[in-house]
């Protein structure tokens, strides 16, 4: 916990930490509670979260950051343990615009791009290699034949 705890930005511990929490008597309890407490760390889930009673399954937070906005248990009838569910307070990053950079094909001469690829000489059997549209192998190996002359002309 100290390798985490003493770490930069957000902390959101969470897991089956096998402690009663809840528990005013129980001294493994007081004893984790005191280690919460000395680390800075809210715990954040009260209601039970085992099928025999008990907060077992506890969401951390360093006690300064408004991480959590909801926390809510539920049984899901797959486990002993219930379900902890967290919503967080995270918002989306705003993503800035992005620059495009598109080659200009029309001005492409085709004199040019058949000299560079190779298919000056019999160029009708190359059109129509880029002309068997139905065959996905053929247009893809097309492909891989035209994006490496085309990034000459970019």
């Amino acid at each position: 916990m100290e390798k985490h705890v003493g770490s930069t930005g957000e902390l959101l511990l969470v897991g089956d930490f096998n402690v009663h929490i809840e528990s005013n008597t129980d001294s493994e309890a007081k004893h984790f509670q005191s280690i919460i407490e000395c680390f800075g760390l809210q715990q954040h889930v009260s209601a039970p979260t085992h099928r025999d009673g008990g907060v077992l399954d506890l969401a951390l937070t360093r006690c300064d950051e408004p991480l959590l906005k909801t926390v809510f248990v539920k049984d899901p009838c797959l486990s002993d343990h219930f379900a902890v569910h967290l919503i967080l307070k995270i918002e989306k990053p705003a993503y800035g615009k992005r620059e495009g950079k598109f080659r200009k094909i029309k001005k492409i001469a085709t004199s040019d791009f058949s000299k560079v690829s190779g298919c000056e000489k019999n160029r009708k059997s190359w059109m129509e290699k880029f002309g068997e549209w139905k065959h996905v192998v053929t247009w893809a190996n097309a492909l891989l034949t035209v994006l490496p002359i085309l990034s000459l002309f970019s």
